[in-house]
């Protein structure tokens, strides 16, 4: 398994639940994607999940330059400069777990 093999659904947990009038519960999610090539969405979710905080949300620019739910590969992730160094480290170490 390689490590571009990994997509994260970003979404906003709280403004699904409370069909938008409620926002800022970020929340990322992975996936195995099957194989290169595979479309958002068709892999397999791991149990591995990030609840962010606010201001790292923030610095991500979640729900200002965002949907309230997309689909990025954890390699964009990894290498933005505006992911906080804590996303990055938990990151790193899904990446790290799923593909060893």
């Amino acid at each position: 398994m390689l490590k571009g093999n990994i997509d994260l659904n970003i979404w906003d947990r709280w403004a699904y639940q409370t069909d938008g009038k409620v926002t800022g519960g970020w929340v990322i999610n992975t996936y195995i994607i099957p194989e290169f090539g595979a479309g958002y969405g068709t892999g397999e979710q791991t149990e591995h999940t990030l609840h962010l905080r606010e201001k790292d949300a923030k610095a991500m620019g979640l729900g200002v330059d965002t949907d309230d739910d997309f689909w990025v590969d954890a390699q964009s992730v990894l290498h933005e400069e505006t992911t906080p160094r804590k996303v990055r480290v938990w990151l790193d170490k899904v990446l790290d777990s799923v593909c060893s």
